[in-house]
């Protein structure tokens, strides 16, 4: 059961078929051009079991530490930052809902009658199709070390794959990451 979590978490940020979505938002106030060196707050706990928090954490800062000395910004062990990053990984279930035609390419409104073949009514040629899947999203924060209120917020979700491998989850996940700092920092 857990090496089942591990896999599903490793493929939070699933490959080809399913597209890794990403937005961001920003405190418009905050001013981000003086920013240069950064340290790492403690990633919050999810408290979901299914989630292998060590693993995670294994994986996520070192990809980002990669990511943001690409950019120019350079972790720091000691002293005061100009700002402080966290991620957290959530796992929520998604169920969607469509309604499938019985009539490939009928119209609900012009519904094909003759004489001798009764009408039915619009709601009787749809059947409600159901999908429930898991989406795992990893969300990465910039807080503003002097009152650690976050400045920038960054999220990555996806449809989580168990069948994923664990080197398919980590190119994934990095390129998820370098996705999202993308929009880091904001334009």
């Amino acid at each position: 059961m857990r090496r089942a979590a591990l896999w599903m978490i490793l493929g939070l940020l699933v490959g080809c078929a399913t597209p890794v979505n990403v937005e961001a938002t920003h405190d418009p106030s905050a001013d981000f051009a003086g920013l240069r060196t950064y340290a790492w707050m403690a990633p919050a706990d999810s408290g979901d079991p299914r989630i292998n928090e060590e693993r995670i954490a294994s994986l996520v800062p070192p990809i980002v530490d990669q990511q943001m000395a690409a950019k120019g910004y350079r972790r720091i062990e000691s002293g005061q930052p100009d700002f402080r990053l966290r991620y957290y990984v959530l796992l929520q279930v998604t169920r969607t809902m469509t309604n499938a035609s019985r009539e490939f390419g009928q119209d609900s409104d012009q519904i094909w009658t003759s004489d001798y073949a009764p009408r039915l009514d619009a709601r009787e040629m749809y059947e409600p199709y159901g999908r429930e899947y898991e989406t795992g999203q990893l969300v990465l924060e910039v807080h503003d070390p002097k009152t650690g209120e976050p400045i920038w917020r960054g999220f990555a979700w996806t449809e989580i794959d168990p069948n994923n491998s664990e080197s398919k989850s980590k190119s994934t996940i990095l390129r998820a990451i370098e996705k999202l700092l993308k929009k880091f920092p904001p334009d």
